[in-house]
């Protein structure tokens, strides 16, 4: 009676931590639902965007996805655009890709903020551009960062992370951005998962992860406004995942709780 106890207990905190552990990721986007291939391919000070839903099916943080982009940099001084070349991104196949042609400058921004469609103003908050609390506050507590899997890019780039979070509990959002530099597999064509840690933020103590309100990705951009050439990526699955110390913690709960089950019904 007492292995068959033992046995019980573990099994039901293993599966409890399991499902808590699965439920404390937060799926950002899976790319399963396609998106038409975007296309800029003039230097004019705008780009091109598109906007989809997941019709409920869960798949896309807040159920819309909208993907800008823009080229910058035609790569030949003193010519004109070449109506062939420029920058090309959509969702296809389950992968999210984005391709610029030889010599040019570009970047892609993926954001999801509720249903608000964000075109060249994805860098602009209020109207015309992110609805910044438009997910409705939702939790990222106990975040350990974002996890994009799959993703195969051909050089080391500039890329930015920025979320809107409550801060102060008062409906107003405030803009937290991390910069960092995809790591590139140059020469060699393999995939890898790419972990961008939460503490990345420079505020990342005083950021509200229970309440955020938008979330952007912006591939081959800097803060400081910096891109590179040539540079192709592809992606699939982005999450939030949360700290392993979080999840441990939990399990510990969990069996200390079977164990006292065990003892009251040992002293019964």
């Amino acid at each position: 009676m007492l292995n068959f106890i033992r046995a019980l207990s573990v099994m039901a905190c293993a599966l409890l931590f399991h499902a808590n552990a699965q439920a404390l990721e937060i799926l950002i986007d899976d790319f399963s639902e396609d998106q038409t291939l975007l296309q800029d391919t003039v230097v004019d000070g705008t780009g091109v965007h598109s906007q989809v839903n997941d019709g409920g099916a869960g798949t896309i943080l807040g159920g819309y996805r909208d993907i800008y982009v823009e080229e910058i940099d035609n790569g030949i001084a003193s010519q004109p655009d070449n109506p062939i070349l420029g920058i090309r991104a959509g969702v296809s196949a389950g992968r999210f890709v984005a391709v610029l042609d030889d010599l040019v400058k570009a970047y892609a921004v993926v954001t999801y903020d509720g249903s608000n469609e964000v075109g060249s103003g994805w860098n602009v908050e209020g109207a015309g551009g992110v609805d910044t609390g438009g997910l409705g506050g939702i939790s990222f507590a106990g975040i350990a960062g974002f996890l994009f899997e799959e993703v195969s890019n051909d050089l080391v780039a500039p890329a930015q992370l920025i979320i809107w979070t409550d801060d102060n509990n008062d409906g107003v959002y405030v803009k937290h951005i991390l910069d960092f530099v995809t790591f590139g597999d140059i020469n060699d064509g393999d995939v890898y998962d790419a972990f961008i840690s939460a503490a990345g933020f420079s505020d990342f103590g005083s950021i509200n992860w229970d309440k955020v309100g938008a979330f952007q990705a912006i591939f081959n951009l800097s803060n400081d406004g910096d891109t590179l050439l040539n540079v192709d990526l592809s992606l699939s699955r982005a999450t939030v995942v949360p700290e392993p110390a979080a999840l441990s913690m939990l399990g510990a709960g969990m069996l200390m709780l079977g164990f006292v089950g065990y003892r009251r019904r040992k002293n019964q």
